[in-house]
C-alpha cells in the first residue's frame, strides 16, 4: 500500500515526451495542494476566496474549524462566472482523507458549479478538496473559481401568493406564484405539489421544481382532467442553500367547470318613462357568479356590451333615449372564469315612446309658469297640503334636467322635516335646502337608489324664507309618472333603534 492508500498496481505509463516547452505559468501561486498546506477558511457568507486549478492535475485544499450540528454550505462559483473550470468538491473528515460529502453540480447538467451542504457530526477540523471534474486532464490558466463557506441554521420563509385559500380556480392553465425569502444566503429550490379534491384515498402530486427565482417563484398548473369539487390544495417545499427547509400551502380550493345560468325577466311592451328596470334570475353550481354582462341592441342595430355588473346584483336600471326600441340578452361569468354563452336570440325587449308622449302632462307647478328657478318658486306651507312634482322640464326640448323650486318661511329654532315620497320605481329625488339668496346651500339629502324616499331634517337657525330645490338623482330621467309627493312638517322627532326578536 502506498502513502495515499492505493493498494493496487495503478496506471502504467506507456507514453511520454520530453520537450523544451516549460509547464504553463499559473496566476495563482498559493501552496494548497495537500491537507497540510490547506488554506484556512472561516464561516462568513460575505467573504469570497479566489482560486485556480492550475496546472492540470492540481488539487486545492481548504480547512476550517466546525462544531457538531453546524449546517455548513460550501459554494463554488466558476462556470457561472465564465471560467473554463468544471469542478468537483469533497468534504473530508479531520484525517484529510475520509469523504463525508461530495458534490459535482448544484443542479445536474444545468448549474455545473458545486454547492455542498452538510451537517457536521462532531467538533474539530474539516477539509474541503477541489479538483477539475476531468482530473488530471484539465487545469491551467483560465480555470479560476471562487469559494465561500458559511453556516445557516435558519429556515427560509415562504407563502403562496396566488391562489389564496378558500378560492376557486379557473378552468384553464394558471400560474401558481409564491414569495420566498431567506435570511442568510438564498434559495436552492422550490418544489410545487398539488392535491385534488379527493382525499379518500388521495395523494400529493408533484408538479415541478423551480430553481430560478430571478423571474419569481412559480409553476404552471393545468386543471384538465381534475374533477369538480372543493377542498383541493397546493403545497410548496422550500429549501435554502444549507438544506434548511419550510413548507407553505393554500387550502380549500375549488374547481368549477360549469358556467352560470341566467334568465332575463320579460319587460312591458312600452315604458311610461325612459328609465326602466332590467331584472333576472341567476344560479351557479359551485363558485358563484362573479359578474354579469348585458348586451343591448338599439332598434335594429348591433349588439353592444354594457359595463360588467357585480354577481350579487339581480337588476340594473336602464336610462334610454325616448322614441327607440331596446332589446337585451345577457350571460354570467363565475369566480372560476366559466362564462355562459349569450343566447342566440333576444331575451327581453321594450319600447320607449317619444319624449313628448311620456311627458305630455308636466306637474301643475310647471304648467302654471314653471318653477325651475328660485324666482319662480312655488310656495309650500309648513304642515300644509302635500305637493306632487314630476320630472318633465318644460324649458328643454328633451324634457331633461328638471328642477322644481319651492319657497318655505321658517322660524328660528323650529325643527323641520322635509319629506319626498317616491311615487314610482324610477323616482329618486334629491332635496337641497338653500338660503334666501337661492345660492347658498344649507343642507342636502340624497337617496341611495331609484325608488327610495328622501328625508331632510333641519333645525332653523334663522327667521326668513328659504328655498327647497327638488331634482332627480339622474337628470336624464323623465316621465309623467316619475313623480314624488313632497311635504314639510314641524315638531320634534325621537329616533329609536329597531330590535328584531326571533
Amino acid at each position: 500500500m502506498d502513502v495515499v492508500g492505493n493498494n493496487y498496481s495503478g496506471w502504467g505509463i506507456d507514453d511520454f515526451s520530453i520537450t523544451a516547452t516549460p509547464p504553463q505559468n499559473c496566476g495563482e501561486n498559493r501552496q494548497d495542494d495537500t491537507p497540510a498546506q490547506a488554506f484556512l477558511l472561516t464561516y462568513d457568507s460575505a467573504i469570497t476566496i479566489p482560486g485556480e486549478i492550475c496546472p492540470n492535475g492540481d488539487f486545492d485544499y481548504y480547512k476550517f474549524f466546525g462544531n457538531a450540528g453546524d449546517s455548513i454550505v460550501a459554494d463554488i462559483d466558476a462556470m457561472s462566472n465564465g471560467s473554463l473550470l468544471d469542478s468537483y468538491l469533497y468534504l473530508l473528515d479531520s484525517d484529510g482523507q475520509t469523504v463525508l460529502a461530495e458534490n459535482d453540480d448544484e443542479v445536474y447538467a444545468e448549474r455545473r458549479d458545486p454547492l455542498l451542504s452538510h451537517t457536521l457530526p462532531k467538533d474539530g477540523i474539516y477539509y474541503l478538496k477541489l479538483r477539475a471534474w476531468k482530473h488530471p486532464l484539465l487545469g491551467g490558466d483560465g480555470y479560476t473559481y471562487s469559494i465561500r463557506l458559511y453556516e445557516d441554521h435558519n429556515n427560509p420563509m415562504a407563502a403562496i401568493t396566488w391562489p389564496s385559500s378558500d378560492s376557486y380556480l379557473p378552468d384553464a392553465s394558471m400560474t401558481i406564484t409564491a414569495v420566498i425569502s431567506d435570511v442568510n444566503n438564498g434559495i436552492n429550490r422550490v418544489e410545487f405539489y398539488w392535491h385534488s379534491t379527493d382525499w379518500f384515498p388521495g395523494e400529493w402530486e408533484y408538479l415541478e421544481t423551480d430553481r430560478n427565482g430571478m423571474d419569481g417563484w412559480s409553476t404552471v398548473f393545468d386543471p384538465a382532467g381534475q374533477p369538480e369539487g372543493k377542498n383541493a390544495a397546493f403545497f410548496i417545499h422550500v429549501y435554502d442553500m444549507a438544506g434548511n427547509f419550510t413548507g407553505a400551502g393554500v387550502w380549500n380550493l375549488g374547481i368549477d367547470k360549469t358556467a352560470p345560468v341566467t334568465d332575463i325577466k320579460p319587460l312591458n311592451v312600452t315604458q311610461p318613462s325612459n328609465a326602466f328596470l332590467l331584472e333576472w334570475t341567476a344560479s351557479d353550481n359551485l363558485s358563484g357568479v362573479d359578474f354579469f354582462e348585458i348586451q343591448e341592441k338599439l332598434n335594429d342595430g348591433d349588439w353592444t356590451t354594457l359595463p360588467p355588473i357585480d354577481g350579487s346584483k339581480r337588476n340594473y336600471w336602464i336610462i334610454g333615449i325616448p322614441g327607440n326600441t331596446y332589446s337585451y340578452r345577457m350571460h354570467g361569468v363565475d369566480h372560476s372564469g366559466n362564462g355562459e354563452d349569450y343566447p342566440a336570440t333576444t331575451e327581453a325587449n321594450t319600447a320607449i315612446p317619444a319624449a313628448e308622449v311620456i311627458c305630455f302632462a308636466p306637474d301643475s307647478y310647471d304648467t302654471s309658469g314653471n318653477d325651475n328657478t328660485p324666482a319662480n318658486a312655488s310656495i309650500i306651507y309648513t304642515n300644509g297640503a302635500n305637493q306632487i312634482h314630476n320630472y318633465c322640464n318644460p324649458l328643454s326640448p328633451d324634457y331633461q334636467n328638471d328642477e322644481d323650486w319651492a319657497r318655505l318661511n321658517v322660524i328660528h329654532d323650529q325643527h323641520y322635516l322635509i319629506h319626498s315620497v317616491a311615487n314610482s320605481p324610477p323616482t329618486a329625488t334629491v332635496i337641497s335646502l338653500y338660503a334666501q339668496d337661492g345660492v347658498t346651500l344649507i343642507a342636502e339629502s340624497v337617496p341611495r337608489e331609484f325608488g327610495d324616499d328622501t328625508v331632510l331634517v333641519w333645525t332653523a337657525d334663522r327667521d326668513e324664507p328659504v328655498f327647497i330645490r327638488l331634482r332627480h338623482l339622474d337628470g336624464r330621467v323623465i316621465g309623467n309618472d316619475v313623480a314624488s309627493t313632497v311635504s314639510v312638517r314641524t315638531g320634534a322627532w325621537l329616533f329609536l333603534p329597531i330590535i328584531h326578536q326571533r
